[in-house]
């Protein structure tokens, strides 16, 4: 059975535009590194299909043409370990999530071109998944806003999206932690009562995230 494999060009474009890091937002690991002989390095990373390079593998796509199948569009730059997950656990690591963790790995490598690392810290950290989520439901208005319901407790809601769960009130606990995360790193902040915003560089981000993920 034919595979549609990346070509090395592909995967150096890959790896390039991922800042040489693993996608997975909260891995970030660098991917590649000097080995002991002066000339050479090692290289830990390599490139993911986001829909499987043949039929059979995880998240196949038959509508996609072989030239689509191994494009940069259907790639991701991964580490070993969140490499092999994504494959071994399909219904868990769906082309959503692939396709956020690759737009969001490649804004978080433009963004720290040419800064510090202390200063590049302070907000491109391995965004979670959740904080990703908020950032992008979000993106138009900017306005975040906790309310409380009697059958979800406190809960979010970010643009259209209501962040909760009646059936189970920890999925509102853990995007409330994530908003509190986000104000942290200087992207969202407390407006008033019950009302986030947020901040410009909250902004930016999000709306470059919808702009990869063509939202």
């Amino acid at each position: 059975m034919s595979r549609d494999d990346f070509s090395e060009q592909t995967k150096r474009v890959l790896a390039h535009r991922s800042g040489h890091r693993c996608a997975k937002p909260d891995c970030l690991a660098p991917t590649s590194g000097p080995a002991s002989e002066p000339n050479h390095w090692i290289n830990l990373g390599f490139a993911a299909h986001i829909t499987a390079a043949s039929p059979g593998g995880p998240r196949y796509d038959r509508t996609l043409s072989p030239a689509a199948r191994k494009s940069v569009s259907n790639g991701l730059w991964m580490c070993p370990t969140h490499g092999k997950l994504v494959d071994s656990d399909e219904s868990a690591f769906d082309v959503a999530i692939l396709r956020q963790w690759k737009a969001l790995a490649e804004t978080n490598a433009s963004a720290l071109l040419g800064r510090s690392i202390v200063e590049a810290d302070a907000t491109q950290g391995g965004l979670s998944q959740e904080e990703v989520e908020i950032l992008i439901a979000a993106a138009v208005s900017g306005e975040l806003i906790v309310f409380s319901s009697a059958q979800e407790g406190e809960f979010l809601r970010a643009g259209a999206r209501d962040f909760a769960d009646s059936s189970d009130r920890a999925v509102a606990a853990i995007y409330l932690e994530a908003l509190q995360v986000l104000v942290g790193r200087g992207l969202a902040r407390w407006k008033a009562g019950i009302r986030y915003t947020l901040t410009g560089t909250g902004f930016k981000i999000a709306r470059k995230l919808v702009a990869d993920l063509g939202q």
